[in-house]
């Protein structure tokens, strides 16, 4: 193991050496495609790029779409965080089982439904 380990250092650090060493390379795929000329059509599109054109503006929720968002959001995961924090619970053999898993998922399922409702609703 201690061999394989050396022989891979060794060629890891002598490998710039042999890199500069092969003599002329081919261009690379990326300095190939910049030689290539640009169809007439985009020259005005490439130039204003180029020149710092600005950039489409960003589009933002309103507040309103956000609040919205949040309260679905809590409401759907209020109930699947219920449904499986209770599919979770062992089965207790009692008259009302996975009731205590539901009290304990349902609040945690609103909250991360509400954040998750706001942020991306």
């Amino acid at each position: 193991m201690r061999t394989v380990a050396i022989v891979l250092s060794v060629l890891m650090l002598s490998s710039p050496a042999l890199a500069q060493s092969a003599g002329p390379r081919r261009p690379s795929l990326y300095a190939q495609s910049r030689a290539l000329p640009i169809p007439s059509d985009r020259v005005a599109s490439v130039a204003t790029f180029e020149q710092g054109a600005p950039k489409p503006p960003r589009r933002t929720r309103s507040t309103t779409r956000k609040v919205l968002g949040g309260i679905a959001g809590g409401v759907g995961g209020f109930f699947g965080g219920g449904f499986l924090g209770a599919a979770l619970e062992p089965d207790c053999n009692c008259d009302d089982p996975g009731f205590k898993g539901f009290l304990i998922g349902a609040p945690i399922g609103a909250v991360a439904g509400a954040i998750i409702g706001a942020k991306y609703f």
